[in-house]
């Protein structure tokens, strides 16, 4: 018998304390939910530290999503029903080796108004340390805080989030690449370091404390940010909002952003400048929750096109000619036969 009233998403894991060093490698892939707890001895959901590698693949239908145990449905005890620090953590406090790596597409973490924890905390020096990389995800509530390590943060929502990034007084500075992405009523500090900033957007409009970091690089659009729900999430753009066609690239096909859209319409990005703010898949319809497939093969052609350029490269299959895996074409469709007599 089903149960009464909304329903959240069930989580796949919940953790506390999780440790990913020292040659350990970790992929978390799409529709994944991990939640995390307090116990007596940890302050996060997972660390990354030393030798250790962790990569987020949501994909374009279903992210992977980062939440505390306490904002789900879900309560088993009273020991798990508080939020605490960190959900993800990279760090460098254990013997120096390998720099941590860490990786993130399509994620999603949630952190509930009535709780104060950082979304990702990052906390260095560490010289041979990979950057960070957040690119198409969201970021909802909570803090972000990345200091003496690398970040390069591309394409993402941050809605209502206190945003700091700042160098390490030990050397080396770190360097922060932060473009295309929207600040909504999301505070931001930026204290020294080596900034790419630029091509952002940003919704102070209620927000007393939330501030605009000032571009390196193009402009920044400060406004008023409004979104509109579509067919895979609430945060499209308006067809006139000034963030579209204002990222930082001419061309959206060449980072990646062919087959995706800020469009509740669902018209691609293809070849034009690039919009501001985090993107969806293009569905077969503004209605459609199903990516579209130009060619039938039941393979989406965000898929065939691996690389999100537009072009048929080699190794990708076309998105534009029906693809069989026996190698079957498109046939006629249903052919009716009259039996002689």
């Amino acid at each position: 018998t089903p149960d009464y009233g909304a329903h959240y998403f069930p989580i796949d894991y919940a953790a506390s304390g999780l440790v990913i060093a020292n040659g350990a490698s970790v992929t978390i892939g799409p529709g994944v939910v991990m939640a995390g707890y307090k116990s007596s001895a940890y302050t996060y959901l997972m660390t990354v530290d030393y030798g250790g590698k962790l990569s987020v693949q949501g994909n374009a239908t279903d992210a992977a999503k980062f939440i505390w145990h306490s904002s789900a449905q879900e309560l088993s005890g009273t020991s798990w029903q508080s939020a605490d620090f960190y959900l993800l953590t990279v760090g460098t406090v254990l013997t120096p080796g390998t720099g941590p790596q860490v990786n993130l597409q399509f994620a999603d973490f949630v952190v509930m108004g009535s709780q104060n924890p950082s979304s990702i905390y990052g906390q260095g020096p560490a010289s041979n340390a990979a950057p960070i990389v957040v690119r198409n995800s969201q970021v909802h509530g909570g803090f972000l805080f990345v200091s003496g390590l690398d970040l390069n943060a591309t394409n993402n929502l941050m809605e209502r989030v206190a945003t700091q990034l700042r160098y390490d007084v030990s050397p080396p500075s770190a360097a922060f690449s932060v473009r295309d992405t929207i600040f909504y009523q999301a505070e931001t500090w930026e204290l020294g370091g080596d900034w790419d900033n630029g091509y952002n957007g940003y919704h102070t409009n209620g927000c007393g404390t939330c501030g605009v970091v000032t571009p390196t690089v193009g402009s920044n659009q400060v406004t008023t940010i409004t979104f509109l729900a579509g067919a895979l999430g609430n945060y499209y753009l308006p067809t006139n909002s000034v963030l579209v066609d204002k990222g930082s690239v001419t061309n959206a096909s060449t980072v990646g952003f062919s087959f995706f859209t800020t469009d509740t319409n669902q018209v691609r990005e293809t070849t034009t400048r690039l919009d501001i703010g985090f993107h969806s898949v293009a569905t077969a319809s503004a209605t459609s929750v199903v990516p579209l497939d130009s060619d039938g093969d039941s393979l989406f052609d965000y898929l065939e096109d691996v690389n999100g350029s537009g072009t048929v490269d080699t190794g990708e299959t076309d998105f534009n000619v029906y693809n069989s895996t026996y190698g079957i074409g498109s046939g006629p469709g249903l052919v009716t036969f009259t039996p002689l007599k």
